[in-house]
């Protein structure tokens, strides 16, 4: 009886993880968009002001030290958390 009940309960849980990383994505593709005032599809140091967590990580993310970050750069490093 246990395992019937925890069943759907989990199945619960992983389709809203399922929906949440969705919806942030999302998230991160409106709030670039947003950021990039230019709208060259990159974001320099002071367009991700904008995007905290972008410019707190904007060295890590610039690994190939180009001055800017993509919205690719991004995703990639929210896919490896």
């Amino acid at each position: 009886m246990t395992k019937s009940f925890l069943s759907p309960i989990l199945i619960a849980a992983l389709l809203g993880a399922a929906s949440h990383a969705q919806a942030f994505g999302v998230n991160v593709d409106k709030r670039f968009a947003e950021s990039d005032k230019n709208a060259d599809g990159r974001l320099d140091r002071t367009e991700a002001e904008a995007m905290p967590k972008v410019l707190a990580n904007f060295d890590k993310l610039d690994a190939e030290k180009t001055g800017y970050v993509t919205l690719a750069q991004i995703k990639a490093a929210m896919e490896k958390r």
